[in-house]
């Protein structure tokens, strides 16, 4: 019996071992983008349960506090690999679900509208129903929560759409992107915000949009602008195309860090460029880049053949 457990006393403990490979894993998920460093927070915020789950153990009788803590770090760690794979490699149809909402426009004269997600792609069109001021399609994953707020200011109703992770540490470039398809009302002003990493799809041609800001990410991002009145554009992006409908003017303010795309001869202003019917045109829109812009296309409408490149 001596000889028994003086063999069990030399025998090495597989805890220790299991809980590097398994922060190994984690650290080389993150420095591949499967997964941010945002989870060593997220993590951290969760120790509690390391001492409720390590006093459950030791209770039930493991041989020592050090092999009881180790095999409880190891539990955590591959429960939360396996979770994180579910997550991010499930088939769609379990990890994501659609749902729907509308906003009645009542007596609004006027809009201020805010979208803002992660991992989402996002495509605005006109509305069909014009009984509501927004309305649309949205998808969610497991756990997500969408916060949606709808408050009044005199006849200006402010709606603003914001989804919550469940797991916000989680973001790669391989996962399916979550369509947001989203109609507006066409007969009123529109003060537009977006925000996403994803792919963006604006086809704001028959809306009555006075500014719109939009933050896009390294996805592709392309606006299609209000064929009337006057719009400001606030653009960040790494891959940024808009599109002009024919009679309509442009004024491009900042610079680009990668090429500027343009379909005629722009004329030098302070500060920008803008198109040589500008002053004339009734319909105008004016682009202010914000540093976070990349290359940048302005292309007719109808996607006539671009011209070489041209530095701002």
């Amino acid at each position: 019996m001596s000889k028994s457990g003086a063999k069990r006393s030399r025998r090495g403990s597989l805890h220790f071992p299991l809980v590097v490979i398994a922060v190994g894993v984690v650290l080389l998920l993150t420095n591949l983008g499967v997964v941010s460093t945002d989870i060593w927070r997220e993590l951290v915020r969760f120790w509690p349960v390391l001492l409720i789950a390590l006093g459950i153990d030791v209770f039930v009788g493991r041989p020592s506090f050090g092999s009881a803590l180790s095999t409880l770090i190891t539990a955590c760690v591959i429960a939360a690999l396996g979770l994180a794979a579910f997550y991010l490699f499930g088939p769609e149809a379990w990890v994501t679900e659609r749902q729907t909402f509308a906003q009645p426009l009542g007596s609004a004269t006027a809009a201020r509208i805010s979208l803002s997600c992660e991992g989402c792609s996002i495509a605005i069109d006109e509305a069909i129903d014009l009984a509501n001021l927004i309305g649309g399609t949205v998808s969610v994953r497991v756990g997500e929560r969408l916060d949606q707020v709808t408050r009044w200011t005199g006849e200006t109703v402010v709606f603003e759409l914001e989804s919550d992770p469940f797991l916000p540490f989680l973001r790669t470039s391989f996962q399916a992107k979550r369509p947001w398809e989203i109609r507006l009302h066409p007969g009123i002003p529109i003060e537009l915000s977006v925000t996403t990493d994803g792919p963006i799809d604006l086809d704001l041609q028959y809306l009555r949009i006075e500014s719109a800001d939009v933050s896009a990410g390294r996805r592709a991002c392309e606006i299609v602008v209000p064929e009337a009145g006057r719009t400001t554009l606030h653009l960040s992006g790494r891959d940024v195309t808009v599109r002009v409908p024919d009679g309509v003017g442009v004024r491009i303010v900042g610079t680009a860090s990668g090429d500027l795309t343009i379909f005629e001869d722009y004329v030098e202003i302070d500060g920008g460029l803008q198109s040589p019917d500008y002053d004339a045109s009734d319909a105008k829109v004016d682009l202010r880049l914000r540093p976070g812009v990349g290359d940048l296309d302005i292309a007719p409408l109808d996607e006539g053949p671009l011209s070489e490149p041209q530095a701002t």
